[in-house]
């Protein structure tokens, strides 16, 4: 997603969103009154507003009566929005080149524990437009079980990394950050998901790689 600074929401600032929804994955009308400094009513309608928008999901109804939302797809695109200019479609074709050339380094690398078993690409990229914003991509990978025990050679692959981590999860979650580091190589117009961090149901990839078995 590619935001303009100057970009207004249900007349909330886009950057002030954007923060909103990078610390909020769940939320009521309280954090948002809190937040933009908005009255109880205001805000209510504010987070309903996000919610028909598809930006947020209502979750349940607390003991006390509040709402609670959980952050969506979209919402989580959001968070992760870019204030950058547009490119032009062949330097976006030149980009997803790149892609699918270290796609290829990772699974034929030993460096790498995990391999990229099939690489999607969605949103504008498949429209007709002729500037991008950024490119989406979906990343489905998997332990590559020739190394042994799976857990084993992780927390051995984390430890070998030289990284610290804040805890286990962190650690055994190091393959995938490794992938994305790598597919990305510091480029601001790719936008990287993996499919089970997301709702694949209405986005309709476009599978551009899959690996044979």
């Amino acid at each position: 997603m590619r935001l303009r600074k100057t970009d207004v929401i249900f007349g909330l600032g886009a950057q002030e969103l954007r923060e909103f929804m990078k610390r909020s994955k769940v939320m009521i009308a309280e954090h948002l009154a809190s937040a933009f400094s908005l009255s109880p009513v205001a805000a209510k309608a504010k987070l309903n507003e996000l919610a028909e928008a598809g930006y947020v999901a209502f979750e349940c109804t607390l003991a006390d009566g509040r709402e609670l939302f959980s952050r969506t797809t979209k919402g989580s695109a959001l968070a992760k929005a870019k204030f950058v200019k547009p490119i032009p479609r062949a330097k976006a074709e030149a980009l997803l080149q790149g892609v699918l050339e270290r796609v290829a380094e990772i699974n034929g690398s030993p460096a790498f524990i995990h391999s990229v078993d099939r690489l999607s690409v969605f949103g504008s990229y498949l429209s007709e437009t002729s500037e991008l914003g950024d490119i989406d991509l979906i990343v489905e990978d998997s332990f590559k079980s020739e190394l042994g025990d799976r857990w084993k050679v992780t927390e051995e692959h984390a430890r070998r990394s030289g990284r610290r981590f804040r805890n286990w999860l962190d650690a055994r979650s190091y393959p995938r950050l490794q992938i994305e580091m790598k597919i990305r190589e510091r480029s601001p117009y790719l936008d990287i998901q993996f499919a089970n961090q997301i709702e694949l149901l209405g986005l309709k990839p476009l599978t551009i790689f899959e690996r044979s078995a």
